[in-house]
């Protein structure tokens, strides 16, 4: 806001040279000027607004709002000096009073697009984020060439998710603007929040060729290329925002996500442990840190870390702890409290694998429920379903009648499970029921310990013709039939943890009297053809329509090796010696030093001796698949 209400005579002169001085730096020697001819006219409110600004620009908020109520005081009409003390609540955090003030300015200047767009900011912090855009869009609407008003439009407009609007107002900023890096990354932001990161990109490498220390821009640009899963450019935007500012805490939990994700989990815990010396309120950090620790298999110092933020941390984000508590108690065989702590996974921004259900009708528990109806339905992976389904036959041997709900690609598969009435294919219709339970809360339910976990298998089964059929094949080539299974899936945030590159089953491929085929279906299953060794396995995956059709081969198999997929849990669930090859820190349901599951008696655990260490897993396992060969009659 200019001071255009100078007063007349001496008084317009003073603050033209008080201007000068400023525009020169020398803020010190115009508020002396601006302090002595106040004091020889001492009901110039010109004077005495424009000396509240410079104390205001001088760090002094207390003494700039009492000058500018002084000088409302003596001027009520003057829109100005209404407007300039809105601008002294603000920097003071007044916000209400602020948007009061600058209310009572329009009342007198209703046509300033300035004096809109400072109430718009105004009523932004106090969260009134409606009110806030109509503001903006006053002020856009009375200066439509005037960039800045454009873009404080469209950064409103995305706060309130109107997100179409605020790119199209923020392509007007750019356009009145092209070197306005602030409108540039907002843009992005506009962009990204519609799901279009790979758009959103070059708007913040715009914005960053434009002042290459625009913290939000990077930090935007980090964000996009974390959703285009480009985990080590994420890693290096974070690296380049603590060039510009070693102190952002912020940036350096960003960059102990990236560093978790990419497998470097000693970084990962320094990048952590800093961001919470920075900020120690911050909980993202925190749960950080807990994995990384537990991924170097230092269990107990997780579980302490979050059993800390568990009681301690910010209310809100205190679920996140008790999750991330409850896969280290699971982990460690800790089910009387593991079951309890999991149930905080709804919500949680770790369990990344399914939403809560909104049924009118209640969650079973555990209680009686002989002739009543109960819906169980897949939340996670398929590799989780098929683990939980074994409950089924538990629920319906207490007399209810059971109805799954599961992914279409499990739904011919999970008819074969005893006591189950009916299956629905997620995303259809439900018959009625009368009680609901989530599959990875039937163990709380049932109040699994580990020595009840129900590992009676087979509990899934082959169509018997489809399985014969299969036999036939495999039996016309020598040797035992193996089947391989070596990626999940890749959006799973630990997938780079568990799935192999193909090209290190080299040595286990070069297994004499073994016939191997490939289960893997999707983008990974043509990878194996590029591997060493690796033309000379079937793959099988183009001929199965769901897992009903990969079931039956598998259950034709001899052997199946297979990482922690859901061909490992399917193998299992069939009955059929499965070896799975796990990860230094490996999921919850392994346990921990063990090489045997007590959910899948068919399986033998082959776990790295330090992290990444595939190398040695598969050197044990061909060891032992080459002496099993061995024995068998070609």
């Amino acid at each position: 806001m200019s001071a255009a209400d100078a007063g007349p005579g001496d008084g317009a002169a003073v603050l033209d040279r008080a201007r000068r001085l400023l525009r020169q730096g020398a803020e010190a020697e115009a508020e002396a000027l601006v302090r002595s001819a106040l004091a020889a006219a001492a009901g110039d409110s010109g004077l005495m607004q424009y000396l509240g600004i410079l104390r205001l620009r001088r760090g002094d908020a207390a003494e700039a709002e009492a000058l500018l109520r002084r000088a409302v005081a003596l001027r009520p009409a003057a829109a100005d000096h209404r407007a300039n003390l809105g601008n002294v609540l603000d920097a003071r955090g007044d916000f209400a009073a602020a948007a009061d003030s600058f209310r009572a300015a329009l009342a007198r200047d209703a046509a300033n697009p300035a004096i809109h767009a400072n109430l718009g900011n105004a009523l932004m912090k106090l969260g009134r984020v409606a009110e806030a855009v109509s503001a903006h869009a006053r002020a856009a609407a009375l200066k439509p060439a005037e960039p800045r008003f454009a873009h404080a439009l469209g950064a409103t407009l995305i706060e309130a998710g109107r997100f179409a609007e605020a790119e199209a107002a923020l392509g007007r900023a750019v356009a009145l603007a092209p070197n306005l890096a602030d409108a540039h990354s907002s843009l992005g932001m506009a962009r990204a929040r519609q799901g279009r990161h790979a758009e959103a990109e070059p708007c913040y490498r715009r914005a960053l060729e434009i002042d290459p220390k625009h913290l939000r821009a990077m930090i935007n640009l980090g964000s996009a290329l974390l959703a285009l899963r480009r985990h080590e450019e994420f890693a290096a935007i974070q690296r380049r925002a603590l060039a510009v500012d070693p102190d952002f805490a912020e940036a350096h939990a960003n960059l102990a996500a990236a560093l978790l994700v990419l497998g470097d989990h000693a970084g990962a815990e320094a990048a952590a442990r800093r961001a919470l010396e920075l900020k120690p309120e911050l909980a993202e950090p925190r749960n950080t840190l807990a994995t990384a620790l537990e991924r170097q298999g230092r269990v107990d110092e997780a579980l302490a870390v979050l059993e800390r933020a568990a009681l301690h941390g910010p209310v809100d984000e205190r679920g996140e702890a008790h999750f991330g508590r409850a896969l280290m108690l699971l982990r460690r065989g800790d089910f009387a409290r593991g079951w309890r702590e999991y149930e905080w996974r709804w919500g949680s921004r770790r369990h990344h694998r399914g939403a809560r259900r909104d049924f009118a009708l209640p969650q079973w528990l555990g209680e009686d429920i002989a002739g009543r109806t109960l819906l169980l339905h897949a939340e996670q992976g398929l590799g989780d379903t098929i683990q939980f389904l074994r409950y089924a036959p538990m629920a319906a041997r207490r007399g209810a009648k059971v109805v799954l709900e599961v992914p279409a690609s499990l739904a011919r598969l999970a008819a074969t499970v005893e006591g189950v009435g009916a299956v629905a294919a997620a995303g259809g219709a439900l018959p009625p029921f009368d009680l609901h339970c989530p599959l990875l809360s039937l163990p709380l339910a049932f109040a699994t310990r580990l020595e009840s976990i129900p590992a009676a298998t087979p509990y899934l089964r082959a169509d018997p013709r489809a399985a014969a059929a299969w036999r036939r094949r495999f039996a016309a080539k020598p040797g035992l039939a193996v089947g391989l299974a070596w990626a999940g899936n890749p959006d799973y945030p630990g997938d780079r943890d568990r799935s192999l590159d193909p090209a290190l089953l080299a040595p286990l491929l070069k297994a004499k009297n073994a016939t191997f085929y490939s289960l893997q279906v999707g983008a990974a299953a043509a990878a194996i053809a590029q591997a060493p060794g690796g033309g000379g396995v079937e793959s099988l995956g183009r001929e199965f329509a769901d897992f009903a059709d990969t079931a039956a081969s598998v259950a034709a198999l001899d052997l199946v090796v297979a990482a922690d997929t859901a061909v490992a849990h399917l193998a299992g669930a069939l009955n059929r010696p499965v070896w799975i090859l796990l990860p230094f820190a490996s999921d919850w349901r392994w346990l921990v030093d063990r090489a045997d599951s007590p959910w899948y008696p068919s399986a033998a655990l082959f776990r790295q001796e330090r992290p990444g260490g595939w190398a040695g897993v598969i050197e044990r396992v061909a060891a032992k698949l080459a002496r099993c060969a061995s024995m068998v009659n070609t």
